[in-house]
């Protein structure tokens, strides 16, 4: 990832309509399968970008974080967050058995082998350890956040189960997700690479009226998602345990 975009990361995370919601689905999943863990679980967020999510989960848990960008960690540790390294989630620098959960947010579509990744995450939790991954979804949507986020791939669900499955892992829950906003997303970006427009970031301000309808239809779905699984996305995500 370029280091232009964690800057606008740490900008915009805090208010921005697609950041905001995702760690609402993220600190609800946690809540909902700690219930496994008893007091006092350790979690990863590998691939922690800047850091706002371990921020939110340090008030609940013990929580640590591992970024491949330097620039990263020290907006971590600008947000006064200590327990986090520079460290490529396809070596994960902790002792098998580690961790309570793991949660990789958009991280394995960056890794060229992400199978190396998933069995790395599958080493550091404990036995009945939760991890929680998300990737974006469906080929066809790639666009410039792919490019300066220099992804490899996006994913059908079905692959990205069947590498968490051949890790071990046992899936205990798995949906696309960002279904409400998908048929918006997939016009602007097919319109953008058919009529060739030129754009250097797909990532708004994080204000303003724009982003706040885009904030409540999202987080529409994230209520209903905490109840149904939906069939396609913008996203996908799987929940599964060691």
């Amino acid at each position: 990832m370029e280091n232009t975009h964690y800057e606008t990361l740490y900008r915009i995370e805090s208010g921005h309509w697609w950041y905001k919601v995702r760690r609402k689905i993220v600190l609800n999943l946690i809540k909902q399968y700690r219930l496994n863990f008893g007091k006092d679980i350790k979690i990863l967020d590998a691939g922690c970008g800047t850091g706002l999510l371990l921020k939110e989960l340090e008030t609940l848990e013990i929580c640590y974080g591992i970024d491949i960008s330097q620039k990263a960690v020290d907006f971590c540790r600008k947000r006064g967050i200590n327990n986090v390294q520079v460290a490529d989630i396809a070596n994960i620098p902790y002792p098998d058995n580690t961790f309570d959960a793991v949660i990789a947010l958009d991280v394995i579509e960056h890794i060229k082998d992400d199978e190396k990744a998933i069995r790395e995450i599958y080493r550091v939790l404990k036995p009945q350890g939760v991890a929680i991954i998300t990737v974006p979804a469906f080929m066809f949507l790639w666009g410039v956040t792919d490019a300066i986020s220099h992804h490899y791939r996006r994913y059908f669900l079905s692959d990205l189960q069947s590498k968490i499955e051949s890790s071990h892992f046992s899936i205990i829950r798995s949906s696309y997700f960002n279904t409400f906003l998908f048929p918006f997303i997939a016009l602007v970006r097919l319109a953008v690479r058919w009529l060739r427009i030129p754009m250097k970031s797909e990532n708004s301000e994080g204000k303003g009226i724009i982003n706040s309808v885009l904030f409540l239809i999202f987080y529409v779905e994230s209520v209903l998602f905490r109840y149904i699984n939906f069939p396609f996305g913008v996203s996908a995500i799987v929940i599964c345990k060691k």
